[in-house]
């Protein structure tokens, strides 16, 4: 089974705390506190199974300088609000997930989690084959990762209630698209799911599918042809297919015969073969020879 990682995009203080920058400026989130309950709760579940978690922020430099027209334009009020500056509280994770400086933080300035960052070699450094994904804005920063992880061939699971949007019916397009294409799984805390007892459950399923299937060093067993079929046992080849030299009889001699007659019955009871020698034939009464003629 492949390891996995718990994926927290954006939940900083801008995005989802009263006071923070967006809700601020009249761009606050539809059920951010529900979410960051949630979010609460999948960061403990991971730690406890020592799965993984890695924090997303998207944050700008002084002066903003890599924020872009694209993004200035879409939030022209963020920059009088130094919203996300990074540096500041705004831009900091939100203090209910307990994000400490031991743990893994990656910085970015654009929707995409993957893009100009170092989240791609770090998954690769942590063996990560698998994401769970949460976070806000659910149909921005979170739809657009989950996209560019799928296109990276990492199999992704989106905590839906550790999610939240501008409106709950942005949210719930979201996930339509999400689904409707298969680019991610939907899974709920508020339905029981559990980051450590599904990396659990999976592992089973997969020592079990792997205890099913035979080795290829165990010997195969010769199957039977039918269900009456016996084994034929295979040719000795140690054993010699001649055969076997006559050994002469040694039965008990009737009393009253005499050594000669004895040694008479002995030679007459099994006849011997003898290689014929040069010049002589063999008779018919055996160890008696003949000139030839």
């Amino acid at each position: 089974m492949a390891n996995r990682a718990l994926l927290v995009v954006d939940m900083q203080n801008g995005f989802c705390h009263p006071e923070g920058s967006f809700p601020r400026i009249g761009m606050g989130l539809d059920g951010a506190a529900e979410a960051v309950r949630n979010a609460t709760v999948a960061v403990t579940q991971a730690r406890r199974a020592a799965i993984p978690v890695i924090f997303t922020r998207h944050v700008y430099r002084p002066g903003r300088p890599d924020e872009g027209p694209s993004l200035a334009a879409n939030s022209p009020a963020l920059a009088g609000v130094n919203g996300l500056a990074d540096g500041f509280w705004d831009a900091e994770v939100v203090d209910e997930l307990g994000c400490g400086p031991d743990d893994l933080v990656v910085d970015k300035a654009r929707f995409d989690a993957f893009q100009w960052t170092s989240l791609e070699p770090l998954l690769r450094g942590l063996r990560v084959g698998e994401l769970v994904v949460c976070g806000v804005v659910t149909n921005l920063c979170v739809e657009t990762t989950v996209r560019s992880a799928f296109m990276r061939d990492y199999p992704v699971t989106l905590l839906a209630d550790c999610c939240a949007a501008k409106t709950r019916r942005l949210h719930e397009l979201s996930l339509e698209v999400l689904t409707s294409y298969e680019l991610a799984e939907i899974a709920q805390i508020g339905d029981g799911y559990d980051l450590g007892l599904a990396r659990i459950a999976a592992a089973r399923l997969t020592a079990l599918a792997s205890a099913r299937q035979p080795s290829r060093n165990s010997p195969r067993k010769a199957r039977a042809t039918s269900t009456n079929a016996k084994a034929v046992p295979w040719p000795d080849t140690t054993r010699s297919t001649m055969p076997a030299a006559t050994v002469p009889s040694h039965a008990p001699t009737p009393a009253g015969t005499s050594a000669s007659g004895r040694r008479h019955a002995r030679a007459t009871s099994q006849p011997r073969t003898r290689p014929a020698r040069k010049g002589h034939a063999v008779e018919a009464m055996p160890g008696r020879l003949s000139p030839l003629a």
